[in-house]
């Protein structure tokens, strides 16, 4: 006879609840977490989409370090924002004076900022401008 056989634990009716409590409590915290990331993602969407729809366009060069930056900071919200590269759209970047990079610019009230920008911040710099 094997001796292990008697060291083999079988579960009870108890453990079992409890394994299943413990699944359905890892699964409610998973859900809460996946929740508030989106309502967080959501909520920087809308600062892009307002600072879009108030008319403002981000200038930039993929060959300056604070645009690559700048850009990875506003992530996937990118399908949103104005922008313009100014490498391949030389003659608008002239027009608008661009000079530094990045700028951005309020095509309806004109202001302007030019130098990067925390990414959490972006809304809140240009919309006191």
């Amino acid at each position: 006879m094997c001796k292990n056989r008697c060291n083999i634990r079988i579960l009870g009716k108890n453990n079992f609840i409890d394994i299943e409590l413990t699944l359905i409590m890892i699964i409610i915290i998973i859900l809460l977490s996946l929740l508030i990331i989106y309502s967080l993602a959501r909520y920087q969407a809308n600062d892009i989409c307002s600072l879009t729809n108030d008319g403002w366009v981000l200038y930039h060069s993929p060959s300056c370090g604070y645009c690559v930056k700048q850009l990875k900071e506003i992530s996937w919200k990118r399908i949103w924002l104005n922008e313009v590269e100014c490498t391949s759209n030389r003659q608008q970047c002239s027009e608008m004076g661009i000079n530094v990079y990045p700028t951005w610019i309020n095509v309806k009230s004109g202001a302007r900022y030019e130098g990067s920008i925390n990414g959490s911040e972006i809304y809140t710099v240009l919309s006191n401008l």
